[in-house]
């Protein structure tokens, strides 16, 4: 009875708090992974031959905003799983099982990090551990994975959980991590190749092989999906070699928020308010109704 107490003692201090607030860094070459699994097994795991859905998508940059990135390295990443449904709207007595399930297909998913060298394939995690009589999970990850997680300095992504949360749509996911890697170039403008922006996405081989297609069912609801779900609006430009699209370039515009607006608002000039035509006649009324505007706007 004692050593289980101490466990759950223990456990419990370890975990970290689960927070909107919390950052998800990685490197970038991981925002920019091959989304595409093998259908292949090795050493007896069944590699998922789909990508990432968007509540799976949720759960991993949730778990990921856990990890301290300044960090040389780290063991596992610890959380309430009580905590952590309510936190992504999960009813934990409905959602306890459906959770187990998508750190199962995490486990069981890997990603293609491509380097100007190497190409490495990695699974997400490498196991999920329940501990019994704690409602405690700890997730173990790949080693291979942590040097795109930790000890980071230069050459990474970053962005707030909860605006990540608020996507609806794995696309939409998926262009906002690369618009957030490029978000402080000085033209705000970045690029890709159809050929990599199919794998970013996870298209199979044989989807949306004409261009109109994949612009019509990845590309344009992505960019709908974060111009409603978050501070970004994009633009694009198609660039074709002869009469075929080769590649797309994206241009970034961060949209004022509430705050922003407010006080944009409130610095409003005198000269950007219509002054009022006076007539021969002479119109105090008119004068008066010109105050009283400026003080509303003021």
């Amino acid at each position: 009875m004692t050593g289980k107490t101490k466990l759950k003692k223990d456990t419990k201090r370890t975990t970290k708090k689960i927070k909107g607030s919390n950052t998800v860094i990685q490197r970038n070459e991981l925002v920019e992974a091959n989304n595409i699994q093998s259908n292949d097994k090795t050493k007896g795991k069944t590699i998922k031959t789909t990508p990432l859905t968007a509540q799976e998508h949720r759960v991993l940059n949730t778990i990921i905003s856990l990890i301290d990135a300044k960090a040389e390295t780290f063991d596992t990443v610890k959380f309430d799983m009580k905590e952590f449904c309510e936190f992504l709207g999960m009813k934990y007595e409905n959602h306890y099982t459906y959770l187990r399930n998508i750190l199962r297909s995490l486990r069981q998913t890997e990603v293609t990090i491509e380097s100007n060298d190497t190409i490495t394939e990695i699974g997400w995690i490498r196991k999920p551990v329940l501990h019994k009589g704690t409602g405690i999970m700890e997730i173990f990850f790949e080693d291979e994975l942590k040097p795109f997680l930790v000890n980071i300095d230069k050459n990474f992504t970053n962005f707030k959980l909860e605006e990540f949360l608020k996507l609806k749509t794995k696309h939409g996911q998926s262009l906002y991590q690369l618009t957030a890697k490029a978000k402080g170039k000085r033209n705000h403008k970045f690029g890709y190749e159809l050929i990599k922006l199919r794998k970013i996405f996870g298209i199979k081989e044989g989807a949306y092989e004409m261009y109109a297609d994949f612009k019509r069912k990845v590309i344009l609801p992505a960019i709908k999906d974060l111009h409603e779900s978050t501070g970004y609006k994009l633009g694009y430009k198609e660039i074709k070699v002869g009469r075929s699209v080769e590649s797309i370039e994206f241009m970034i515009e961060e949209r004022p928020n509430a705050e922003e607006k407010a006080k944009q608002k409130k610095t409003k000039k005198v000269t950007d308010v219509e002054l009022p035509r006076v007539n021969k006649k002479g119109t105090l009324e008119e004068f008066e109704e010109f105050v009283t505007k400026l003080k509303e706007e003021a």
